[in-house]
């Protein structure tokens, strides 16, 4: 019995195995925007995205500024609540989140519409900016390339 159960269990192994291995080793599939590019062609896609880049950057610290306002916001009605009735205090609460909410989702939607207009003025800008991102390279400069740290002194 124990030799049937063993030679079942090589058997699966041995098939498991040779499913997980290809009979036949197929090439790597290289995309054109997988080739390496040369610091002029990264240096002009920087160039170009920038635009995009500064856009996005001032949205999302609009939307820090908006979060860190709300949070304060919420502290002070705590704060203002605390020896009020817990059903007062929940009540206050469940309005300053609904508010919250929906002035994020407006300023959400305020940047997409804002991102949609520039890009649909300016294609090759998001191309670019796409390109840079879906290559795995920096959208921006580093800020050490930028001061020059890190090259020899001559």
């Amino acid at each position: 019995m124990s030799r049937i159960a063993i030679l079942g269990i090589l058997l699966f192994l041995s098939a498991s195995a040779s499913a997980k291995t290809p009979a036949t080793a197929e090439p790597e599939k290289t995309h054109a925007r997988e080739k390496h590019k040369t610091a002029e062609e990264i240096q002009e896609l920087r160039d170009t995205a920038k635009p995009l880049v500064e856009l996005r950057k001032r949205q999302g610290t609009e939307m820090s500024v908006l979060k860190r306002a709300q949070v304060a916001e919420k502290k002070q009605l705590r704060q203002r609540l605390s020896g009020a009735e817990p059903a007062v205090r929940a009540k206050a609460m469940s309005d300053l989140i609904k508010k919250h909410r929906a002035a994020f989702n407006k300023a959400r939607a305020a940047n997409k519409a804002e991102s949609d207009k520039f890009v649909k003025n300016n294609p090759g800008t998001e191309r670019a900016y796409k390109e840079l991102l879906y290559s795995g390279l920096r959208v921006e400069e580093s800020s050490a390339a930028l001061v020059g740290i890190g090259t020899p002194k001559q």
